[in-house]
């Protein structure tokens, strides 16, 4: 690449064994577009932490890299890097995937192997514990997928919908976007002050936004200019389908709805069986892959997993992706609340 421009960067290097053929030299997953100058310094050094400008540390690792990384010449290694803190999870995710992968049994790659005694010789990258720490500190984060226009709404509901309208006496959340808000973007709903400007927008509560921990159902939709439903995506974690429109006393029960027309279960849409805390276990493969992928998995009933015993303690949230007519994620979280409590009180936490 041009010294001045950008080249392609191997996260796992070559000389620790991904090399110049096969098919974990063209991995995607261990491929990242990469400013000439800041790869040039990473070069073949592991990743590890390198805080210290006095233990030897150059900070940053370039004058064009981010402030937050360093590098440092380690004898008889080839050294260490420590990139933005802002990807190092995503990096070190990107590490065990190449390293569950490739055992070399295929032609033209090697048995690559996570360590804390690294050594290019023998295809072994570090240091594992670090990575580790990495992956715990910056866990995957559900975006925005397309840019939102300043002043746009989106509406969470969840009453149960009758067919061709909601009924009432429950709650409703309304984010309003206060800027342009660009692709890759987190939104998320402190659910202890619903009123609270977020760094992108602001929050509305009409009602009482109280998911039931016996099974109910969460809609997704924006508003016409003539102020008719647009559905974008529906939940529902009380039975593995949603009501019929016809099904009696539908609009007398809380936990109870039927599925917009406009959505179909397997597209814009997933109906669960009922846990006490269920989970979307898809992520870890499709959230940096194209949007199709997300939305085939997220509404796929088969990549979640639940159970009644189990509460899910990181990160005490819901997500939920909206379909191209206003596609985003919404992420809904009480860093504050034990998590069992949460799970029981609010949402069964999907994430």
């Amino acid at each position: 690449g041009d010294s001045d421009g950008w080249n392609r960067e191997h996260v796992w290097p070559k000389s620790y064994g991904v090399g110049y053929t096969g098919a974990d030299t063209s991995d995607l997953h261990s491929l990242r577009a990469a400013d000439w100058s800041v790869n040039s310094a990473r070069n073949n050094r592991y990743f590890d932490n390198c805080t210290s400008v006095e233990a030897g540390c150059t900070i940053p690792a370039h004058s064009e890299a981010a402030a937050d990384t360093g590098k440092m010449s380690i004898a008889g290694t080839t050294g260490i890097f420590m990139p933005p803190a802002s990807v190092r999870g995503d990096l070190a995710r990107s590490l065990f995937y190449m390293a569950t992968r490739y055992d070399g049994s295929e032609t033209n790659t090697e048995d690559l192997t996570l360590s804390n005694c690294p050594c290019d010789t023998t295809f072994k990258l570090g240091m594992l514990s670090t990575l580790l720490e990495w992956h715990e500190a910056d866990p995957p984060s559900l975006l925005a997928l397309t840019d939102i226009s300043s002043g746009a709404s989106v509406y969470l509901t969840d009453n149960g919908f009758l067919g061709n309208s909601f009924r009432s006496g429950e709650g409703t959340l309304k984010f309003t976007a206060a800027v342009d808000i660009v692709a890759g973007t987190t939104i998320s709903w402190v659910s202890d002050d619903p009123s609270e400007a977020s760094a992108v927008g602001t929050w509305e509560e009409h009602g009482s936004f109280v998911l039931s921990a016996t099974g109910d159902q969460l809609y997704i939709f924006t508003l016409t200019s003539s102020m008719n439903h647009n559905h974008i995506f529906a939940i529902q974690y009380r039975t593995s389908t949603f009501d019929d429109p016809m099904t009696a006393g539908l609009d007398d029960s809380s936990t109870k709805g039927a599925l917009p027309s406009s959505l179909a279960l397997g597209d814009f849409a997933v109906a669960l069986a009922h846990h006490d805390n269920s989970r979307w276990e898809g992520g870890e493969g499709v959230t940096g892959g194209a949007k199709a992928d997300f939305l085939s998995s997220i509404v796929d009933k088969d990549t979640w997993s639940g159970d009644d015993a189990t509460g899910r303690s990181h990160g005490r949230h819901f997500s939920a992706v909206c379909n191209p007519l206003f596609s985003t994620t919404i992420s809904f979280s009480n860093p504050n609340a034990n998590a069992n409590t949460y799970n029981n009180r609010k949402c069964n936490e999907y994430n």
